[in-house]
């Protein structure tokens, strides 16, 4: 069963993220040496938070919007 969010936006040619492992390095300069790129990206959004990054393919089989 799909979980229900608010928002996706799919389709993202590309997602760039901070790709790094660890929540506390995702801030400073050094972030910036980490970025990952998501091809054909989506984001899921509940209550304002985003929930979820990935392909638009996971996305939309993991997730439905209202």
């Amino acid at each position: 069963m799909k979980k229900q969010v608010d928002l996706i936006i799919s389709d993202i040619t590309e997602l760039v993220t901070m790709h790094s492992k660890a929540p506390r390095q995702r801030r400073g300069p050094d972030a910036m040496n980490s970025l990952g790129i998501i091809h054909h990206g989506a984001v899921a959004v509940h209550k304002d938070r985003i929930v979820s990054v990935g392909s638009t393919d996971d996305i939309l089989k993991s997730y439905s919007s209202r």
